[in-house]
C-alpha cells in the first residue's frame, strides 16, 4: 500500500511539474509537506496518549517501535526545519503568483 502512495505522489509531482509554475509548484508540495507532518504529530499524540494495549508477536512489536521511533524523529526533525525555515516559508505562503519571475 505504502509503495502505490509512494508511486502516486512521485506521478502527481510529475504532472504539477510540468503543469504549474515553480512557485505554485513549490507552494503546494511545501503545504502538503506541513500538512503531512501535523497530521502525523496528531497520530503520534493519539497513539500516545490512548496507552493501549495491544496483542502483538515479537516480529510485529519491533516492527511498530521502529515505526514509532522513527515517527517520532521525522517529528523533532520537522519541527526543527520548521523553526530553521520560518522567514522562507513564511514568504513562500505570502508571494504573490502574480509577482512570481521563476
Amino acid at each position: 500500500m505504502e509503495f502505490y502512495l509512494l508511486i502516486a505522489l512521485i506521478f502527481i509531482y510529475i504532472i504539477s511539474a510540468f503543469t504549474g509554475n515553480r512557485h505554485t509548484v513549490k507552494r503546494f508540495w511545501t503545504m502538503a509537506f506541513i500538512f503531512s507532518f501535523i497530521l502525523m504529530g496528531i497520530s503520534l499524540g493519539t497513539l500516545r496518549l490512548s496507552n493501549e494495549d495491544v496483542m502483538l508477536n515479537a516480529g510485529q512489536f519491533n516492527w511498530y517501535y521502529f515505526l514509532y521511533i522513527f515517527s517520532a524523529l521525522c517529528l523533532a526533525v520537522g519541527f526543527i526545519n520548521l523553526w530553521i525555515y520560518r522567514h522562507e516559508l513564511l514568504g513562500l505562503c505570502k508571494k504573490n503568483d502574480a509577482t512570481d519571475k521563476e
